[in-house]
């Protein structure tokens, strides 16, 4: 009669524990799908940069957290209570199962769901993450004054011109006179600030 009785309250908690999880889970992709949080930003304070980086360095970044492996995060979790709660439920009660062993088998199957879903979650913010514009290759190069340049030292203007393949605006400053919009200009040096410097063109 106990063991009936604890068999019951087994799968009670295993049903309740997975039902509840899968819920949670699935309103959170959902969430995610309609563009509510990136993958999974409940990371514990990781995020994936937001923006393309001018930074000046030639190569991506790959030590940022958005591509660090992360196993603790929102999903994760509810992927190991989740997957957790399903196998003790069918080993108590579909494979009949003790206590101790069917809390064996959800404990490392939910591990194994909880692996998972970090790996999905890197893949996603790997397949996120924009990679790093280096500045330097448009020097020498051929540019086009987006945005009137003042005289030297008196601001800046932009300038649109191609990165590595692909066209940016980007903020300049003349050598010497000003230099207004649609003016053919060549990029000299990239400034520590990540803007050109750039001279007309005859």
């Amino acid at each position: 009669m106990w063991e009936q009785i604890q068999a019951s309250t087994d799968q009670l908690v295993y049903f309740t524990v997975g039902a509840a999880a899968t819920t949670l889970f699935l309103i959170r992709i959902g969430l995610m799908m309609a563009g509510v949080g990136d993958a999974d930003h409940g990371d514990f304070g990781t995020d994936v940069p937001g923006d393309t980086d001018f930074s000046g360095h030639g190569h991506a970044d790959h030590t940022t957290s958005g591509h660090t492996f992360q196993v603790f995060s929102l999903l994760s979790i509810l992927a190991f209570f989740m997957g957790a709660g399903w196998a003790g439920l069918a080993a108590r009660m579909s494979w009949g199962w003790s206590a101790g062993a069917s809390s064996g088998a959800a404990a490392l199957f939910g591990g194994a769901c909880m692996f998972l879903a970090a790996w999905l979650i890197r893949s996603m913010r790997r397949l996120e993450a924009r990679p790093v514009m280096d500045l330097r290759a448009c020097v020498g190069t051929i540019a086009q004054v987006y945005l009137n340049i003042p005289a030297r030292g008196q601001g800046q203007g932009q300038v649109r011109v191609n990165v590595q393949g692909r066209s940016r605006i980007v903020a300049a400053s003349s050598t010497g006179a000003a230099l207004a919009a649609f003016t053919a200009v060549k990029v000299l040096t990239v400034q520590p600030d990540n803007s050109l410097v750039v001279e007309a063109q005859p």
